[in-house]
């Protein structure tokens, strides 16, 4: 009884661990913070991955922030929700991280995606 009971525990561990992986919580940081140093858009697009598969709201904009500020040594902080002025309205996150012993900003533009069902990234600053 005891080693069904240890299996059942160890098989609940490697199933919650596969879910948070298959999420994409586990953000590659040295590769974003390459990425942000390039200003390529394309790169952090593709390391944020499913992060981007929500709904386009300051709720989860806000939460994006925060999984890249907990995941990674880079403060991420939501400037504003659709305040630059463009068609579509696009929203503003800055990331402030150490390159060399340097302070580095960069902010990433987002927009909405088809029927506001993600978030677009627009443009690495």
């Amino acid at each position: 009884m005891k080693y069904c009971l240890a299996f059942l525990i160890i098989f609940l561990l490697l199933d919650c661990n596969k879910e948070l992986s298959d999420t994409g919580t586990n953000l590659n940081c040295e590769s974003l913070q390459q990425g942000l140093l390039n200003n390529d858009a394309a790169i952090v697009d593709s390391l944020l991955g499913n992060l981007l598969d929500m709904d386009y709201s300051e709720e989860n904009l806000i939460k994006l922030a925060d999984t890249i500020s907990k995941s990674c040594d880079i403060q991420a902080t939501l400037v504003c929700f659709d305040c630059i002025e463009t068609l579509p309205a696009q929203s503003d996150i800055t990331l402030t991280f150490l390159d060399n012993g340097d302070s580095t900003v960069r902010e990433l533009d987002f927009t909405a995606g088809v029927n506001y069902k993600t978030i677009k990234l627009v443009g690495v600053q």
